[in-house]
C-alpha cells in the first residue's frame, strides 16, 4: 500500500510509479514538508522491486513545481534565518531506476532541479522553465550553479542564470533541457509511452547506465572509465545472455524486474 502524504500523491499502477506533486493552489511550491514528502515518494519507489519507472509531475494544469514558497515566514521571525521553504537538493536522496518528468506548467528554481533529477524530460507547450534568483537577489543554489550547466551548454545557463528570463518549451527543447515538447493532452500518454518501452529493457543494464552516466559526469575522464568498466564486469558476472539470443532468435527479449 503506497504511503500517505499531505503534499504528494504517490502510487503504482503496473510497472509504472507516479509521483505528483500536489500544492496546485500554490502551483506546487516546495516548503520542507512538501519536500520530505517527495523524498519519501522517491525512497519508496526505489524501494519497490515492482516499480521499474517513475513518472514526476504536478497536480493541475499550470505548474510542474513553482520552486521554493517564497510566501511562507522564514523560521526566526525576522528574515534573518533560513525560509521555512528553502529547499537544499544537495540531500536529495539518488534513485537508480529511471524517472520520467512530466513538464506541465511552470517548473522555476527547485521544481525545474527536480525535472532535472529525472533521466528524461518531456515538455507540455504551455511549460515555462527557469531561474529567478537573479532578480529576486539570492546567489543560487547547486540545483542551478551546478546541475543547470552540466545539462545545456555553459553559454546557455549562464544566459538563463544572469538574465533570470523563463523560457518556453520550444526554447527548452531547442537548448537540449527536454527531449520533446507535446500539446497538453497528450503529455501524460507519451511519458507512459516512454516509461513503458523503458520497463521493456533489462533493468539491470537501465540501472547501470544511469549509475555509470550520472555518476561518470562528476568524475574525471579516467576514473570514470574504470567505474564504467567495474560496472560493465559485474553486469557480464550476472547477465544471463536472454539480449543476445531473443536477437539472434529475431524476438522480443523476456526479462525478469530485476
Amino acid at each position: 500500500m503506497p504511503g500517505q502524504y499531505e503534499h504528494v500523491i504517490y502510487e503504482r499502477r503496473g510497472e509504472i510509479a507516479y509521483l505528483t506533486m500536489n500544492r496546485p493552489e500554490v502551483l506546487n511550491a516546495l516548503n520542507r514538508k512538501h519536500q520530505a514528502e517527495i523524498e519519501a515518494a522517491k525512497a519508496e519507489f526505489g524501494a519497490d522491486p515492482e516499480a521499474l519507472v517513475l513518472i514526476m509531475t504536478g497536480a493541475g494544469d499550470r505548474a510542474f513545481c513553482a520552486g521554493a514558497d517564497l510566501k511562507q515566514p522564514r523560521d526566526d521571525g525576522a528574515g534573518g534565518g533560513r525560509r521555512e521553504t528553502d529547499v537544499d537538493l544537495r540531500y536529495t536522496l539518488p534513485v537508480w531506476k529511471p524517472m520520467i518528468a512530466a513538464i506541465n506548467g511552470w517548473a522555476v528554481g527547485g521544481g525545474l532541479a527536480y525535472a532535472m533529477q529525472c533521466d528524461i524530460r518531456i515538455a507540455s507547450e504551455t511549460a515555462r522553465m527557469g531561474y529567478s534568483e537573479a532578480r529576486i537577489g539570492v546567489p543560487g543554489g547547486p540545483s542551478d550553479n551546478w546541475l543547470f550547466p552540466r545539462y545545456v551548454p555553459v553559454g546557455e545557463a549562464m544566459y538563463w542564470l544572469l538574465t533570470a528570463e523563463f523560457m518556453d518549451a520550444h526554447e527548452a527543447h531547442r537548448i537540449g533541457l527536454v527531449h520533446e515538447v507535446l500539446p497538453a493532452e497528450q503529455l501524460m500518454a507519451r511519458a507512459e509511452a516512454i516509461a513503458k518501452r523503458v520497463a521493456q529493457n533489462h533493468q539491470g543494464a537501465v540501472r547501470a547506465i544511469k549509475q555509470a552516466v550520472t555518476v561518470g559526469l562528476s568524475l574525471p575522464f579516467d576514473m570514470s572509465m574504470r567505474f564504467n568498466t567495474e560496472i560493465a564486469r559485474a553486469m557480464r558476472n550476472s547477465e544471463t545472455g536472454e539480449g543476445r539470443r531473443a536477437f539472434a532468435e529475431k524476438r522480443t527479449p523476456t526479462y525478469d524486474a530485476t
